[in-house]
């Protein structure tokens, strides 16, 4: 048999289950602790930006349009005002 390696799918599930020890409450817990890493890093970005940017929201790009729609986000709403 050859040698396996790791997905990144796998890496992040493995990631998820290591703090879970079966509890609803702890899987729930453990999901928003990794969610909340990543959105503050996103608000620390727009913060940079808006700075860079004379205080202003940067305009998005068409190719950053069409990337935030596939998403299901609206073009010129910041992702972190959803979720807050």
């Amino acid at each position: 048999m050859g040698k396996t390696t790791q997905t990144d799918t796998l890496k992040r599930r493995r990631a998820v289950m290591k703090d879970v020890n079966g509890s609803t409450r702890q899987i729930v817990r453990t999901l928003q602790d990794q969610v909340e890493s990543p959105l503050e890093k996103v608000a620390i970005l727009e913060e940079i930006a808006m700075e860079e940017n004379g205080g202003k929201i940067p305009a998005y790009s068409e190719e950053q349009k069409k990337r935030l729609a596939r998403r299901g986000q609206k073009p010129n709403e910041c992702p972190l005002k959803t979720v807050e």
